[in-house]
């Protein structure tokens, strides 16, 4: 099977990584891009301060991805170089994370240049290009989980080792890590018997050491927040709200990559067929493979199950775009061969209809999901968007906050905090004014889920949350406790004005933002300032200053 790049299949790598080293490069800026990417940012800022995760500040992921991020903030000990470093080492991570994808193609197909157009489908892609432009955690969890299945495809002693060291690695990176690594574990145990021990003894070893240090380290905090925070986002009216809510960031998805995904899932049920395949000679000699790489292709699909999860939205099918450039390539090869099969005795105009038709359908596949990457070139995040029908197009706008609208919010801190004082705003504008949050609080989200489901629990009684609270004392459960202890010290920091400057999100929609207790002490002690408002994809912020 060959393994190796002809000069036509490593040009296309060459010219993709290039291209896309190019558009990281070009959208270097101060912009606000999302919410995550400014509370991963934080926390590993405040890491590299000194402050103990878990048991200091709030995290609902493992630590591997904020260990790098405070590493690279320990190194810099300033936002800005640091912010760059960051952007390339997520941006390096994609990178892998499609070079595996390159690898798994020729162990698979043995094709290079399906494995090349992979490569490319894997960093193209919409929603990982998009998302991996920022600090995301599913950057360093994707290339680890790849090398988890590129192990067990490849099967020896020694990548069967590296392939359980990835799997810890993932789970120390990701929660939403945990199904894959079940199913690695399922292959390694029923198909790879002679050398499962040497996948099994570094994911057990590695997890399970740095997991029972970490819980000691924290006083039990790890498990606390790595799994109640991930169980404890699922909102009060999951089953009112999770079906529009897949349909709705569902259709998104096929908006941008559907031609793709069917493809795709064309390419996996050839690929993995029962029938002997002389095309696939490692799928045809083992017809277990086979049955776990189709279900390796339908787990990575099912990601998209994940966005039931509060503040899990569309991001989340990055998870399947490995999978879906793998089959996809692989359906595209199977299609050339059929059109060359096709083509050879045509008369020119049959073949002129063929090639229009051919060019028709190339079209509807890469126009949808590239004007994406259209927009993100032209606005460049630095100045509002020249189309706003463009971004529209798009369906997942890339002009969240321009360069110049966070410039101006930060003009606004400086004039009236230093570094190290209190402002309550996404912890993006925290971060990148040397500012802290209140308590740390930088997990906003998960503190108005908390406080609604339990709001939601306390309504039949009528009781108020701090009132249960302090009459059960410690009979109190500490979910409820952990609720009322991350507010607590917010409230009394805009009590007591304490926080120089507010970003609010008008918005009630968010549940941090309609909690009773923070809406009455702002009005209390704050008044907002005229004129001022930030726009993006995500939210509405108004700004507020402490009374005289």
């Amino acid at each position: 099977m060959q393994r190796r790049l002809a000069p036509l299949p490593t040009l296309l790598v060459l010219l993709s990584t290039l291209a896309y080293y190019a558009f990281v490069v070009h959208n270097l800026s101060l912009a606000y891009l999302d919410f995550g990417d400014g509370n991963y940012l934080y926390i590993s800022a405040r890491m590299a301060d000194g402050a103990a995760l878990y048991s200091e500040i709030l995290s609902p992921q493992p630590p591997l991805h904020l260990w790098a991020g405070a590493g690279i903030f320990k190194l810099t000990s300033a936002p800005l170089p640091g912010l760059w470093i960051a952007r390339f080492y997520t941006a390096t991570l994609h990178v892998l994370t499609a070079a595996l994808v390159l690898c798994c193609s020729l162990s698979l197909f043995g094709r290079p240049r399906e494995a090349a157009l992979a490569y490319a489908l894997a960093l193209f892609l919409p929603i990982g290009f998009w998302w991996t432009l920022g600090f995301q955690s599913e950057a360093t969890a994707l290339p680890l989980l790849l090398l988890a299945f590129y192990g067990q495809l490849r099967g020896g002693r020694g990548w069967m080792a590296a392939g359980g060291l990835a799997a810890a690695g993932a789970l120390l990176t990701n929660m939403t890590c945990l199904p894959y690594v079940i199913l690695h574990s399922l292959s390694a145990a029923s198909l790879r018997r002679k050398h499962a021990p040497a996948f099994f003894l570094p994911l057990v070893g590695v997890y399970g050491g740095v997991a029972a240090i970490l819980q000691w380290t924290t006083g039990g905090a790890f498990f606390t927040n790595i799994w109640r925070n991930q169980v404890g986002s699922f909102p009060p009216n999951l089953w009112d709200y999770g079906p529009a809510k897949l349909l709705g960031n569902g259709m998104v998805i096929v908006d941008l990559e559907g031609a793709w995904i069917l493809l795709a899932l064309g390419g996996m049920l050839a690929a993995t067929r029962l029938s002997v395949d002389p095309d696939t000679p490692l799928l045809a000699q083992q017809p277990g493979l086979r049955r776990y790489v189709l279900w390796v292709g339908v787990l990575h699909l099912g990601s998209i199950l994940f966005m039931l999860k509060g503040g899990t939205a569309n991001y989340i099918f990055m998870i399947a775009e490995p999978m879906v450039a793998l089959f996809a390539a692989r359906a595209v090869g199977l299609l050339a061969g059929v059109w060359r099969r096709t083509i050879r005795d045509l008369h020119p105009a049959a073949l002129a209809a063929r090639a229009l038709l051919a060019l028709t359908l190339a079209c509807l596949l890469v126009v949808p999901t590239f004007r994406l990457h259209a927009a993100v070139w032209m606005t460049n995040w630095r100045t509002p968007p020249a189309s706003q029908t463009l971004s529209a197009l798009s369906r997942m706008d890339p002009t969240n906050s321009p360069e110049r609208e966070v410039r101006r919010a930060l003009a606004l801190v400086e004039s009236h905090a230093r570094p190290g004082d209190l402002i309550l705003a996404p912890p993006w504008y925290a971060f990148a004014s040397r500012t802290r949050l209140p308590g740390d609080n930088c997990e906003t989200y998960l503190i108005g889920i908390r406080y609604a489901n339990l709001r939601a629990a306390l309504a039949q009684s009528g009781e108020t949350l701090s009132a249960a609270v302090t009459r059960l004392g410690p009979a109190a459960s500490s979910y409820a406790r952990d609720a009322v202890q991350q507010l607590a010290p917010v409230v009394e920091a805009l009590n007591s004005r304490q926080v120089k400057v507010v970003f609010w999100q008008v918005d009630r929609g968010h549940p941090f933002y309609a909690i009773p207790e923070l809406r009455q002490a702002l009005e209390e002690n704050y008044q907002r300032v005229p004129n001022f408002e930030l726009q993006n994809a995500n939210e509405r912020l108004v700004a507020y200053l402490p009374r005289d």
